[in-house]
Protein backbone atom coordinates (compact mmCIF):
# COMPACT_ATOMS: atom_id res chain seq x y z
CA UNK A 1 0.00 0.00 0.00
CA UNK A 2 1.59 3.64 -1.13
CA UNK A 3 -0.49 5.69 1.10
CA UNK A 4 -2.91 6.15 4.13
CA UNK A 5 -5.49 8.72 3.72
CA UNK A 6 -6.83 9.78 7.12
CA UNK A 7 -9.77 12.59 7.61
CA UNK A 8 -10.82 13.44 11.30
CA UNK A 9 -14.35 14.54 11.14
CA UNK A 10 -16.42 17.17 13.24
CA UNK A 11 -19.94 18.27 11.81
CA UNK A 12 -18.32 19.32 8.58
CA UNK A 13 -20.05 16.80 6.52
CA UNK A 14 -20.10 18.99 2.91
CA UNK A 15 -16.95 20.01 3.89
CA UNK A 16 -15.88 16.59 3.87
CA UNK A 17 -17.40 15.26 0.55
CA UNK A 18 -15.53 18.07 -1.24
CA UNK A 19 -12.13 16.89 0.35
CA UNK A 20 -12.83 13.33 -0.26
CA UNK A 21 -13.88 14.58 -4.12
CA UNK A 22 -10.71 16.63 -4.30
CA UNK A 23 -8.37 13.59 -3.17
CA UNK A 24 -10.13 11.15 -6.07
CA UNK A 25 -9.80 13.65 -8.40
CA UNK A 26 -6.07 14.38 -7.95
CA UNK A 27 -4.95 11.30 -6.95
CA UNK A 28 -2.77 9.20 -9.84
CA UNK A 29 -4.17 5.59 -10.64
CA UNK A 30 -0.69 4.60 -10.10
CA UNK A 31 -0.74 5.21 -6.34
CA UNK A 32 -2.43 2.79 -4.76
CA UNK A 33 -4.01 4.05 -1.19
CA UNK A 34 -6.88 3.87 1.31
CA UNK A 35 -8.67 5.93 2.72
CA UNK A 36 -10.07 6.86 6.42
CA UNK A 37 -12.76 8.73 7.97
CA UNK A 38 -12.45 9.37 11.92
CA UNK A 39 -15.90 10.44 13.18
CA UNK A 40 -15.60 12.23 16.30
CA UNK A 41 -18.98 11.59 17.58
CA UNK A 42 -20.63 14.17 14.95
CA UNK A 43 -24.28 15.33 16.57
CA UNK A 44 -25.18 15.96 13.14
CA UNK A 45 -25.90 12.57 12.09
CA UNK A 46 -25.34 12.26 8.31
CA UNK A 47 -21.79 10.76 8.86
CA UNK A 48 -23.10 7.65 7.85
CA UNK A 49 -24.17 8.24 4.56
CA UNK A 50 -20.39 8.61 3.96
CA UNK A 51 -19.91 4.60 3.07
CA UNK A 52 -23.26 5.26 0.25
CA UNK A 53 -21.59 8.47 -1.50
CA UNK A 54 -17.52 6.60 -1.33
CA UNK A 55 -17.39 2.80 -0.70
CA UNK A 56 -14.64 2.14 -0.32
CA UNK A 57 -14.25 4.82 2.63
CA UNK A 58 -13.11 3.42 5.71
CA UNK A 59 -15.32 4.51 8.90
CA UNK A 60 -14.25 4.65 12.38
CA UNK A 61 -16.78 5.91 14.82
CA UNK A 62 -16.00 7.17 17.86
CA UNK A 63 -18.17 7.13 20.75
CA UNK A 64 -17.07 10.45 22.01
CA UNK A 65 -15.33 13.25 21.05
CA UNK A 66 -11.64 12.68 21.51
CA UNK A 67 -9.45 15.13 19.88
CA UNK A 68 -7.91 15.58 16.90
CA UNK A 69 -4.66 13.68 17.83
CA UNK A 70 -6.51 11.23 19.36
CA UNK A 71 -8.97 10.22 16.43
CA UNK A 72 -5.77 9.99 14.07
CA UNK A 73 -4.38 7.87 16.13
CA UNK A 74 -6.96 5.53 15.65
CA UNK A 75 -6.39 5.52 12.05
CA UNK A 76 -2.92 5.26 12.30
CA UNK A 77 -3.23 1.95 14.19
CA UNK A 78 -4.99 0.20 11.30
CA UNK A 79 -3.30 2.33 8.71
CA UNK A 80 -0.90 -0.28 5.78
CA UNK A 81 0.37 2.47 3.60
CA UNK A 82 3.62 3.58 3.34
CA UNK A 83 2.98 7.44 3.77
CA UNK A 84 0.34 8.79 6.04
CA UNK A 85 -1.54 11.81 4.27
CA UNK A 86 -3.39 13.66 7.28
CA UNK A 87 -5.92 16.25 5.98
CA UNK A 88 -8.47 17.98 7.47
CA UNK A 89 -12.24 18.10 5.69
CA UNK A 90 -11.78 21.63 5.31
CA UNK A 91 -9.01 21.14 2.46
CA UNK A 92 -8.99 20.22 -1.01
CA UNK A 93 -6.19 19.19 -2.71
CA UNK A 94 -5.38 20.66 -6.11
CA UNK A 95 -3.00 19.85 -9.34
CA UNK A 96 -1.95 16.70 -8.40
CA UNK A 97 -1.24 17.78 -5.04
CA UNK A 98 -0.81 14.02 -3.30
CA UNK A 99 1.93 12.90 -6.37
CA UNK A 100 4.32 15.45 -5.68
CA UNK A 101 4.14 15.39 -2.28
CA UNK A 102 5.23 11.57 -2.50
CA UNK A 103 7.54 11.82 -5.01
CA UNK A 104 9.22 14.40 -2.91
CA UNK A 105 9.43 12.20 -0.46
CA UNK A 106 10.57 8.75 -2.28
CA UNK A 107 13.15 11.65 -3.46
CA UNK A 108 14.62 12.80 0.08
CA UNK A 109 14.53 10.38 2.17
CA UNK A 110 15.72 12.48 5.52
CA UNK A 111 12.72 14.30 5.12
CA UNK A 112 10.03 13.10 7.63
CA UNK A 113 6.89 15.63 6.72
CA UNK A 114 6.27 17.55 3.56
CA UNK A 115 3.43 19.63 3.36
CA UNK A 116 1.33 21.58 0.41
CA UNK A 117 1.53 25.59 -0.13
CA UNK A 118 -2.12 26.20 1.33
CA UNK A 119 -4.78 28.95 0.26
CA UNK A 120 -7.48 30.65 1.69
CA UNK A 121 -10.74 29.99 -0.63
CA UNK A 122 -10.22 33.93 -1.80
CA UNK A 123 -6.83 32.38 -3.26
CA UNK A 124 -4.88 34.62 -0.67
CA UNK A 125 -1.65 32.41 1.08
CA UNK A 126 -2.66 31.12 4.25
CA UNK A 127 -0.51 32.15 6.72
CA UNK A 128 0.87 30.54 9.72
CA UNK A 129 3.86 30.32 12.65
CA UNK A 130 5.90 27.77 11.07
CA UNK A 131 8.77 28.11 13.84
CA UNK A 132 8.42 25.91 17.16
CA UNK A 133 7.52 27.74 20.18
CA UNK A 134 9.82 29.95 22.27
CA UNK A 135 9.24 31.85 24.94
CA UNK A 136 8.20 35.04 23.05
CA UNK A 137 5.93 33.44 20.89
CA UNK A 138 3.84 31.57 24.17
CA UNK A 139 3.77 35.35 25.99
CA UNK A 140 2.40 36.88 22.80
CA UNK A 141 -0.54 34.11 22.94
CA UNK A 142 -0.84 34.33 26.40
CA UNK A 143 -1.47 37.67 26.30
CA UNK A 144 -3.69 37.97 23.34
CA UNK A 145 -1.01 39.23 20.94
CA UNK A 146 -0.16 36.25 18.73
CA UNK A 147 -1.34 37.64 15.50
CA UNK A 148 -0.63 41.21 16.63
CA UNK A 149 2.50 41.94 17.87
CA UNK A 150 4.95 43.15 14.57
CA UNK A 151 7.73 40.25 15.23
CA UNK A 152 5.13 37.92 15.05
CA UNK A 153 3.40 39.43 12.16
CA UNK A 154 6.70 39.64 10.27
CA UNK A 155 7.65 35.78 11.22
CA UNK A 156 4.49 34.75 9.79
CA UNK A 157 3.93 36.87 6.67
CA UNK A 158 7.35 38.09 5.48
CA UNK A 159 9.35 34.50 5.60
CA UNK A 160 6.44 32.65 3.89
CA UNK A 161 6.09 35.43 1.25
CA UNK A 162 9.78 35.24 0.24
CA UNK A 163 9.72 31.54 0.25
CA UNK A 164 6.40 31.02 -1.57
CA UNK A 165 8.04 33.72 -4.37
CA UNK A 166 10.98 31.32 -4.59
CA UNK A 167 9.14 28.09 -5.58
CA UNK A 168 11.61 25.72 -4.21
CA UNK A 169 10.99 23.73 -1.43
CA UNK A 170 12.31 25.48 1.57
CA UNK A 171 12.41 23.55 5.69
CA UNK A 172 10.33 25.10 7.97
CA UNK A 173 10.52 23.78 12.00
CA UNK A 174 6.82 22.75 11.84
CA UNK A 175 3.86 22.81 9.20
CA UNK A 176 -0.02 23.14 10.32
CA UNK A 177 -1.93 19.67 10.93
CA UNK A 178 -4.67 20.71 7.83
CA UNK A 179 -2.57 18.61 5.76
CA UNK A 180 0.69 16.90 5.43
CA UNK A 181 2.50 13.73 4.56
CA UNK A 182 4.86 12.00 7.07
CA UNK A 183 5.98 8.20 7.19
CA UNK A 184 4.69 5.02 8.19
CA UNK A 185 8.00 4.10 9.74
CA UNK A 186 8.23 7.82 11.85
CA UNK A 187 5.21 6.56 13.19
CA UNK A 188 6.40 2.75 13.84
CA UNK A 189 8.98 4.59 15.69
CA UNK A 190 7.98 7.40 17.72
CA UNK A 191 4.73 6.73 17.86
CA UNK A 192 1.69 9.17 16.64
CA UNK A 193 0.08 12.44 18.50
CA UNK A 194 0.22 12.75 21.89
CA UNK A 195 -3.19 12.44 23.19
CA UNK A 196 -2.56 14.70 26.26
CA UNK A 197 -3.39 17.50 23.38
CA UNK A 198 -7.44 18.17 22.51
CA UNK A 199 -7.22 20.33 19.90
CA UNK A 200 -3.98 22.40 18.29
CA UNK A 201 -0.03 22.01 19.46
CA UNK A 202 -0.43 18.57 18.69
CA UNK A 203 1.19 18.27 15.33
CA UNK A 204 3.57 20.57 16.91
CA UNK A 205 4.98 18.24 19.58
CA UNK A 206 4.51 15.67 16.98
CA UNK A 207 7.40 17.76 14.77
CA UNK A 208 9.17 18.16 17.33
CA UNK A 209 9.82 14.92 18.19
CA UNK A 210 10.83 14.08 14.27
CA UNK A 211 13.17 17.01 14.44
CA UNK A 212 14.73 15.37 17.53
CA UNK A 213 15.53 12.09 15.23
CA UNK A 214 17.14 14.45 12.62
CA UNK A 215 13.98 14.20 10.45
CA UNK A 216 13.32 17.66 8.08
CA UNK A 217 10.08 19.40 8.03
CA UNK A 218 9.31 21.54 4.27
CA UNK A 219 7.56 22.49 2.66
CA UNK A 220 6.49 22.40 -1.52
CA UNK A 221 5.50 25.02 -2.40
CA UNK A 222 4.53 23.62 -6.27
CA UNK A 223 1.95 21.44 -4.36
CA UNK A 224 -1.17 23.35 -3.45
CA UNK A 225 -4.13 23.25 -1.28
CA UNK A 226 -7.18 25.31 -0.46
CA UNK A 227 -7.63 25.51 3.25
CA UNK A 228 -10.84 27.15 4.54
CA UNK A 229 -9.83 27.78 7.58
CA UNK A 230 -11.40 26.58 10.86
CA UNK A 231 -14.31 25.22 9.65
CA UNK A 232 -14.38 22.19 12.44
CA UNK A 233 -13.21 24.36 15.18
CA UNK A 234 -15.76 26.60 14.67
CA UNK A 235 -18.83 24.38 15.88
CA UNK A 236 -17.03 24.53 19.18
CA UNK A 237 -17.39 28.34 19.94
CA UNK A 238 -15.00 30.85 20.31
CA UNK A 239 -14.79 30.85 23.83
CA UNK A 240 -14.24 27.13 23.84
CA UNK A 241 -11.44 27.26 21.42
CA UNK A 242 -9.76 29.92 22.63
CA UNK A 243 -9.33 27.57 25.85
CA UNK A 244 -8.18 24.88 24.15
CA UNK A 245 -5.18 27.03 22.41
CA UNK A 246 -4.35 28.35 25.57
CA UNK A 247 -4.51 24.80 27.22
CA UNK A 248 -2.64 23.02 24.54
CA UNK A 249 0.23 25.33 24.47
CA UNK A 250 0.51 25.02 28.75
CA UNK A 251 1.01 21.14 28.02
CA UNK A 252 3.52 21.90 25.44
CA UNK A 253 6.09 24.04 27.30
CA UNK A 254 5.73 21.70 30.43
CA UNK A 255 6.02 18.84 28.24
CA UNK A 256 9.21 20.20 26.24
CA UNK A 257 10.81 23.08 27.92
CA UNK A 258 13.74 22.90 30.76
CA UNK A 259 12.55 23.61 34.81
CA UNK A 260 13.74 27.55 34.60
CA UNK A 261 11.53 28.57 31.50
CA UNK A 262 8.32 26.33 31.77
CA UNK A 263 8.13 27.59 35.22
CA UNK A 264 8.37 30.82 34.31
CA UNK A 265 6.32 30.34 31.22
CA UNK A 266 3.53 29.25 34.48
CA UNK A 267 3.97 32.48 36.24
CA UNK A 268 2.82 34.43 32.88
CA UNK A 269 0.47 32.27 32.04
CA UNK A 270 -1.28 32.67 35.82
CA UNK A 271 -0.65 36.77 35.16
CA UNK A 272 -1.93 37.16 31.68
CA UNK A 273 -5.29 34.78 32.86
CA UNK A 274 -5.75 37.25 35.89
CA UNK A 275 -5.72 40.02 32.91
CA UNK A 276 -7.69 37.93 30.49
CA UNK A 277 -10.99 37.61 33.58
CA UNK A 278 -10.87 41.16 34.20
CA UNK A 279 -11.27 41.89 30.14
CA UNK A 280 -13.84 39.26 30.00
CA UNK A 281 -15.25 40.79 33.02
CA UNK A 282 -15.50 44.13 31.01
CA UNK A 283 -16.72 42.68 27.57
CA UNK A 284 -19.16 40.35 28.67
CA UNK A 285 -20.41 42.00 31.44
CA UNK A 286 -24.29 42.13 29.94
CA UNK A 287 -24.10 38.71 28.77
CA UNK A 288 -24.46 36.59 31.23
CA UNK A 289 -23.71 33.42 29.11
CA UNK A 290 -20.24 34.06 27.83
CA UNK A 291 -19.13 35.75 30.80
CA UNK A 292 -19.84 32.55 33.27
CA UNK A 293 -18.22 30.69 30.21
CA UNK A 294 -14.85 32.61 29.34
CA UNK A 295 -14.73 32.60 33.47
CA UNK A 296 -15.36 28.99 33.83
CA UNK A 297 -12.12 28.44 30.91
CA UNK A 298 -9.97 30.95 32.56
CA UNK A 299 -10.37 29.39 36.46
CA UNK A 300 -9.58 25.74 34.33
CA UNK A 301 -6.72 26.99 32.82
CA UNK A 302 -5.57 28.51 36.62
CA UNK A 303 -5.78 25.47 38.16
CA UNK A 304 -4.31 23.20 35.54
CA UNK A 305 -1.30 25.99 35.84
CA UNK A 306 -0.81 24.36 39.02
CA UNK A 307 -0.80 21.22 38.70
CA UNK A 308 2.45 19.30 39.04
CA UNK A 309 4.24 18.64 35.46
CA UNK A 310 3.65 14.51 35.32
CA UNK A 311 -0.14 15.07 36.15
CA UNK A 312 -0.43 18.00 33.35
CA UNK A 313 1.23 16.12 30.71
CA UNK A 314 -0.50 13.06 31.46
CA UNK A 315 -4.14 14.31 31.56
CA UNK A 316 -7.00 14.28 29.06
CA UNK A 317 -9.86 16.33 28.64
CA UNK A 318 -13.18 15.16 26.49
CA UNK A 319 -15.30 17.22 24.91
Amino acid sequence: MDISIIIVNYNVYEHLINCIKSVKENIKKDLEYEMFVVDNNSSEGSIDKILHEFSDAKLIKMKKNVGFGAANNEAFKRAAGNYFLIINPDVKVLDDCIQKLVKFMEDNSNVGVVAPALYTPNNKFDYYYSYLPSTYSILMQQFGLYNKARMMRKRMTDYFDEKISEGKPFRVEQVMGACFLTRKTIYDKIGGFDEAFFLYQEETDWEFRMSKESWKIMVLPIAKAIHDHHSSANKLGRIYVGFQGLRSILIYYTKNFGFIKRNFLRITMITALFVRAIKYALIYLFQPKNLSDSLYYTFKLFAMSLKPRKALISGRYFF
